[in-house]
């Protein structure tokens, strides 16, 4: 499906799809399986007798000259997604960011390596997807995930939300609901909410617009805008209507500010705080997250839904940890793209109960390959070629 899309150069991008506060959230079964009014709010059907399966990766990062000339970065990243469908067996793998950067044969390469399986896939934009400085833009982007793969869930979204540094807009924002059947009742229930939002690339901050703060970090990464927000209120108020509590988990790429918060506060000079025993995981690098508050955490607390969020983007922190009732995660790095630290390696396993409620840890991954560089497979098939040419003459 995906090999006509190697040689073609221009594709169209996705229509404009405006988003209003009133606009009605609507599910219904229909010929047994349920449905929406809007294209980018999806659901995905759980088994009631087992709990639904989440994988996670995150920042596979395959580059361009990687793909070409470093063959244990590609074989890595293959074997390391192999064993992790062997071993967890999902119902649904997310990926939170950083395919690649923003190149076309970047993007159908890791976009295969996941969509061979067969699974449901939902990815979000990373910051170094969304700049595509020398690749195609986003919307092109995602009319390959639309449309390229069998198994990939991303939609392009509502067009209004946001828009990068440079002017294109932020897509990539939609919502997968886990719902459940009620043989009693002939209806179905939303298990949980799943939200996948695109947190952007970088922006220019000024300090006075932030007064009283001190800044995180020296980093201009960017945040979910305001309207961002007014939608991702929107879409976990129109979940609930479908069951009697209907948790929520975030998907993004970029921490987002809460990550500081959380982090400070669980963690102590001699290891985790009282109260946050339960945490786990390092923070090996400085959290790349919004250098200001970025309202996400009052947005949270406002809605009342969200119990977890799951990010990607620093490549060395995996920590997870508990606080105000709220989960944050680092998805643990898979693969060796860009950069990494070998046994920092794998996924992120987020299992859902019946009852909706849901228990994260990292599924650690080492592998070992043997890489050869692409450049030396047309050499061996010239040599195959004149061996058998040989054979014949003899």
């Amino acid at each position: 499906m995906r090999k006509r899309y190697f040689f073609k150069k221009n594709f169209p991008i996705p229509p404009i799809q405006e988003w209003k506060s009133e606009d009605e959230y609507l599910l219904r079964l229909d010929g047994g399986v349920v449905t929406s009014n809007k294209d980018y709010v999806l659901c995905l059907e759980k088994d009631p007798t087992r709990d639904f399966v989440i994988l996670n990766l995150t920042d596979i990062q395959l580059r361009l000259p990687e793909i070409k000339k470093d063959a244990d970065c590609v074989a890595i990243a293959e074997k390391t997604i192999r064993r992790l469908i062997k071993t967890v067996r999902p119902d649904l793998i997310t990926v939170t960011g950083d395919q690649g950067f923003g190149d076309k044969t970047e993007l159908l390469i890791v976009g295969r390596m996941i969509d061979r399986y067969g699974i449901p896939w939902a990815p979000v934009f990373g910051n170094a997807d969304n700049r595509s400085d020398e690749g195609i833009s986003t919307g092109k982007q995602t009319f390959l995930y639309e449309n390229a793969f069998k198994n990939c869930l991303l939609k392009a979204g509502p067009t209004n939300l946001a828009k990068l540094e440079n002017g294109s807009i932020r897509y990539g924002n939609y919502v997968v609901n886990v719902v459940e059947k009620d043989a009693s009742t002939n209806g179905f229930h939303v298990v949980r909410s799943l939200l996948f939002m695109n947190s952007g690339d970088e922006e220019r901050y000024d300090p006075s617009d932030y007064p009283g703060q001190e800044r995180a970090n020296p980093d201009e990464y960017s945040h979910l805008t305001k309207k961002q927000l007014e939608w991702y209120a929107w879409a976990t108020r129109g979940a609930k209507k479908y069951g009697t509590k209907v948790p929520s988990t975030l998907f993004l790429h970029i921490p987002i500010f809460a990550y500081n918060e959380a982090y400070k506060a669980a963690k102590g000079e001699n290891g985790w705080k009282k109260g946050y025993e339960e945490s786990f995981g390092e923070m090996r690098e400085t959290s790349g997250t919004p250098p200001y508050d970025d309202g996400v955490m009052e947005a949270i607390k406002e809605t009342g839904s969200t119990d977890s969020v799951v990010c990607g983007h620093d490549h060395r922190n995996n920590f997870i940890i508990t606080h105000n009732g709220v989960t944050f995660c680092y998805g643990l790095k898979t693969g060796k793209g860009c950069y990494w630290d070998k046994d920092m390696s794998g996924g992120t396993v987020i299992r859902v109960k019946k009852d909706g409620t849901k228990s994260i840890r990292h599924q650690f991954c080492p592998v070992k390959v043997i890489g050869l560089p692409r450049w030396i497979y047309p050499i061996f098939f010239a040599v195959g070629v004149a061996v058998g040419i040989l054979a014949c003459l003899l």
